[in-house]
């Protein structure tokens, strides 16, 4: 259900900037793509993959709620993974 919510923001956030040449609403559209796509691997069962562009999305935002709730909740599945770089997931 999220994804069809963030498919339909990502329609709005390329309208309401202004169109696909505006900066910020590329930004947005690829950062609304990704949390789609995470979301997609997850519920398939390819955890890792999704936990790789949860990282990802976190990165290039660093305040993005769901990516932190997405990363815990898949940390507690047990998923042995290395972070090089140390996050805030506390929201």
């Amino acid at each position: 259900m999220i994804w069809i919510i963030l498919e339909q923001v990502s329609v709005i956030q390329t309208d309401w900037y202004g169109g696909p040449y505006n900066e910020k609403a590329k930004f947005y559209l690829i950062l609304s793509q990704n949390e789609i796509l995470a979301n997609e691997l997850e519920s398939k069962g390819e955890y890792k993959e999704a936990l790789k562009l949860w990282l990802l999305i976190l990165n290039s935002y660093p305040d993005n709620i769901r990516a932190k709730k997405a990363i815990m909740r898949l940390m507690e599945r047990g998923l042995d993974f290395y972070i090089d770089k140390p996050y805030n997931l506390s929201y």
